[in-house]
């Protein structure tokens, strides 16, 4: 318990300080960071045990298929993702949440759940513009986290979907 906690303490004081280099535009030249989505760790200070639980569920999270089609490709669904992924990651004590801040940005984030050993990613989501023709600038919008949302958690489990080729045949 006591070098959980140390861990987290430093992982704590390894974000404040590169918040205050932000504050005090410290950063280096050779480290360039966009003020819009600052430098920010992307996991936790240890990663051993989320790492191994991510590496168990990765050789079960096979066979999701590409189930819809639109805007010209085929994708697979955010909610037939979820439920694809959801009882795989609960098998392996792993929690998926993707909150979305005030700022626009997207942070997926991977918990194993017994440890507290985390890995994120995070995006700054585009604003909608009207340029989705047919939708308005809420269901734009939403298209935009749904579709960001989809392609974070793809990425973040390592996770690919192939084209769902029952019912085709060669010739």
């Amino acid at each position: 318990m006591e070098n959980e906690t140390k861990s987290i303490l430093a992982g704590l004081r390894h974000i404040a300080g590169q918040l205050n280099e932000l504050k005090q535009d410290k950063v280096q030249d050779s480290a360039p960071v966009s003020k819009e989505l600052p430098m920010l760790p992307l996991h936790s200070v240890e990663v051993n045990k989320i790492l191994i639980a991510r590496f168990k569920a990765r050789q079960e999270l096979k066979g999701l298929t590409k189930d819809s089609k639109g805007f010209g490709y085929k994708y697979t669904k955010l909610d037939a993702l979820i439920g694809f992924i959801e009882p795989i990651l609960e098998k392996h004590n792993l929690l998926l949440e993707q909150p979305t801040t005030e700022d626009g940005i997207l942070h997926t984030r991977l918990w194993h759940v017994e440890s507290s050993q985390w890995m994120a990613s995070r995006w700054k989501l585009r604003i909608a513009d009207g340029s989705l023709k047919g939708q308005s600038m809420e269901q734009e919008t939403g298209t935009i986290n749904t579709y960001t949302r989809r392609y974070q958690t793809l990425s973040l489990l390592g996770i690919h979907p192939c084209d769902d080729t029952d019912g085709t045949t060669r010739r």
